[in-house]
């Protein structure tokens, strides 16, 4: 079994998202800013490429959802066993996230998802803008080595392999899937609760990379209003990896 330790980071503390603020976060219940769901999934990433090795960044798939916030300085263990079945540990041995890693990837929406702008004005994120069969507005960007040396750094995992591989990690694929919703509805503060990735070819750094996504599906659940997205991510107009991203975009605020 493969087992990574790091010391957790909140990279986001002075974010838009305010769930990331210990005084806004206290308030939904929480005893501090939270650890960012797509930082908490790139420590297991970790431990899935310790198991499995970069191959599985050619045809892959992780499924991981958050059983339980990560805090700033927790130190947190991320672990992948032979058969796939991966966790993330905090100081107190509970489990924070789940999931299961294997090497055969899924396409999770046949047709090719459409290109849209991206909103000069963000709409309020809510039933209307957040509908099923939106599609949202499209990201480019570069892969950029000096972008994911230093996320990877802000979060305390080792650029230094990824680079030797001239390899983008797909932690920050899920990045960008975070931004395909922030930057094209106004939310106030939101938590990413889990991610479906698909890897069909390993991205290189340098390369161009294109976020599509469009919402699957919209509902309410316990006080919390959840959206889902499919999100396609192309890397030089190759299929990269596909991603069905989860996300409360307006949680319940703590009564008690």
């Amino acid at each position: 079994m493969a087992r990574e330790t790091f010391v957790a980071r909140n990279f986001a503390h002075n974010s838009e998202n305010r769930i990331h603020a210990d005084d806004v976060a206290l308030q939904y219940g929480f005893r501090g800013g939270l650890v960012p769901g797509v930082t908490s999934f790139a420590y297991v990433i970790e431990a899935v490429v310790n198991e499995f090795g970069f191959a599985w960044c050619d045809a892959g798939r992780l499924n991981m959802r958050l059983l339980q916030p990560v805090y700033e300085g927790e130190t947190v263990t991320a672990s992948c066993d032979s058969g796939g079945i991966v966790g993330l540990f905090g100081d107190s041995g509970d489990e924070c996230v789940e999931g299961r890693a294997s090497g055969t990837p899924v396409v999770f929406v046949a047709e090719l998802l459409e290109h849209a702008d991206v909103p000069p004005t963000r709409p309020v994120a809510d039933a209307s803008s957040l509908a099923p069969g939106t599609s949202l507005g499209t990201l480019h960007h570069p892969a950029s080595p000096d972008h994911m040396r230093a996320y990877l750094e802000s979060v305390n995992i080792d650029a230094d392999p990824w680079e030797t591989a001239e390899l983008w990690h797909p932690g920050v694929m899920l990045l960008d899937a975070n931004d395909a919703l922030s930057r094209n509805v106004l939310m106030g503060p939101w938590i990413h609760v889990g991610s479906d990735i698909s890897l069909f070819s390993s991205v290189k750094l340098g390369a161009v990379i294109e976020t599509r996504s469009v919402v699957r599906d919209r509902y309410d659940r316990k006080g919390h209003e959840i959206v889902e997205l499919d999100v396609s991510v192309h890397a030089d107009n190759t299929l990269a990896a596909h991603i069905h991203h989860t996300a409360i975009y307006k949680p319940r605020v703590n009564r008690s």
